[in-house]
């Protein structure tokens, strides 16, 4: 609750149209943007509040143990508790066919079909359902109505029931959970029983602990609709993942804050939405794979370089174990390096007529093409200092080396043609990095000196007095809407465009540390 939810069980989330995800909890509903969240209550008369489903009209139908159905337009519930003849209004759950019939099931006196605005049939034991306590419904693709309860499954079709129990093939009789996947098999998840998949109304494939599940109490089912994973709340166990023959646990040894679970959503993008006896939480794919001495093929941790070759290799440089490349999906080794003075490559850049360049740390400048070693530039060849920092290639292709000792300007068949130092305007000649600018400017960020911009041969010094946070220049980048990020002191990013400078501290969000690297996303 502290996040703004109105209760802490949540059991049930939507996603409309607009990318809004409603979030349905005990005691009512609220709206999430991604950042902020809004509660709903006008007209909301009470009860446990469990479902939310979209009508052809756009409203949402929620059921409610106590106060029937609510009715959601957007913005205000209208109750239907008197409208279907039910004193005790114990509706558990609902579902919405192709018709615009609202099947409702209730906690104990057996089904409603209900327009909308009065009850069109009812329907309980006497009439061949399985059972008159219903925790789940839904409707598949075929117009059937599939119906939980604590006695069996069944099945509603054309006005008759077709039912299952453990006398004729269900491992457990008390169900909780029932989902269409996308190929068109139903899983049943059941209360002690494992899960029962049913394809052509008939079960012909079962789980349970024994075939790897962290429990057998299942309270919902949920599918990817990016990689088709099944995801499985349990009661008491956390969260299955389901691929391919194979299951991956998800508990609170995770991060999940219950493993009392009680619902399973997902968005357009994926992201997953696992409701819990203590709230809400958001699980997202994995994004960061962490690439160390223990992934096969890196016998060292990589250094700070990493660049992408044009063919959509990637290389890196190892701490003193040469370079790698991933290709084909594994990292291989780069045959016959060169040995480095002091040990590691610490920057890259992608040459456009192919290959990549590397900057040593006391090897020099090297680059790479075809897998193999095509040219190596140092101190004897007139580079200012093989302790080299940073490399960029300007839109005329001519290669920019910063190095301890300033820059050199190298041509496409190799010559240093241009160097500058202090003596020609640079604030120090430590380099830390270098960019390059679509509007041919080099920027160029020292250790110590700040910020300096080299166009058309004349060289303007950036340091704090200019606005720039920070003496020493770690990073910079040009966004794709010409603005440029530069990184400097700790928690500071400053984004220039061409003649203001923004500041970036940590609370808009920037973390408290030194920044080395920026890039952008698609």
């Amino acid at each position: 609750m502290e996040d703004g939810l109105p209760s802490e069980p949540v059991f049930y989330s939507y996603e409309d149209s607009l990318g809004f995800i409603w979030i349905v909890s005990s005691n009512g509903l609220v709206r999430y943007d991604g950042l902020s969240i809004k509660t709903y209550s006008s007209g909301y008369t009470g009860g446990f509040l469990y479902e939310a489903h979209k009508d052809k009209d756009g409203n949402l139908w929620i059921p409610s143990i106590n106060t029937g159905v609510h009715k959601f337009d957007g913005e205000r519930f209208i109750a239907f508790k008197d409208e279907l003849k039910s004193s005790e209004g114990l509706a558990k759950t609902l579902t919405i066919n192709k018709g615009g019939s609202i099947f409702i099931g209730m906690y104990g006196t057996g089904l409603i079909e209900f327009d909308g605005k009065k009850v069109i049939s009812k329907y309980n034991e006497e009439d061949g359902l399985v059972a008159n306590t219903i925790w789940r419904i839904i409707n598949d693709r075929q117009g059937r109505i599939w119906i939980g309860t604590d006695n069996g499954l069944s099945i509603f079709e054309n006005g008759k029931f077709t039912n299952f129990t453990s006398e004729n093939g269900l491992p457990h009789n008390k169900i909780r959970g029932l989902t269409e996947m996308m190929n068109g098999d139903v899983w049943v998840g059941m209360d002690g029983g494992g899960i029962a998949i049913f394809r052509e109304m008939k079960p012909y494939k079962f789980y349970n602990k024994e075939d790897g599940l962290n429990g057998e109490f299942i309270q919902f089912f949920g599918q990817n609709p990016i990689d088709s994973t099944i995801w499985i709340a349990h009661h008491g166990d956390g969260l299955d993942v389901f691929k391919d023959g194979k299951i991956e646990a998800i508990t609170e040894n995770e991060g999940l804050p219950s493993n009392f679970l009680t619902y399973i959503g997902f968005s357009k993008d994926g992201t997953g939405y696992v409701g819990s006896e203590m709230g809400l939480s958001i699980l997202t794919k994995k994004l960061i794979n962490t690439i160390d001495k223990n992934t096969p093929g890196i016998d060292s941790n990589p250094s700070i370089s990493v660049v992408e070759e044009n063919n959509n290799t990637i290389w890196i440089g190892l701490e003193r174990r040469g370079f790698r490349y991933f290709l084909k999906d594994k990292w291989n080794k780069l045959e016959d390096p060169p040995v480095l003075t002091n040990g590691y490559p610490n920057g890259a850049t992608k040459d456009p007529n192919g290959g990549v360049w590397f900057s040593t740390q006391g090897s020099g400048i090297i680059k790479i093409k075809n897998q193999q070693i095509e040219a190596q530039i140092n101190e004897k060849d007139g580079l200012l200092n093989d302790f080299s920092n940073g490399l960029t290639i300007d839109r005329d292709g001519l290669l920019w080396v910063g190095t301890n000792k300033g820059i050199n300007v190298i041509d496409k068949d190799l010559r240093i043609i241009k160097s500058y130092t202090t003596e020609d305007g640079l604030p120090n000649n430590f380099c830390l990095t270098i960019s390059s600018s679509s509007d041919g400017s080099i920027w160029y960020g020292s250790y110590g000196g700040g910020l300096a911009r080299i166009y058309e041969d004349e060289i303007t010094v950036f340091d704090s007095s200019s606005g720039v946070f920070g003496s020493s220049i770690y990073s910079i980048f040009e966004h794709s809407n010409g603005d440029l990020l530069v990184t400097g002191n700790p928690g500071i990013l400053s984004v220039f465009n061409g003649t203001d400078m923004d500041y970036y501290g940590t609370d808009a969000g920037i973390p408290n540390t030194t920044l080395v690297g920026i890039t952008e996303d698609d």
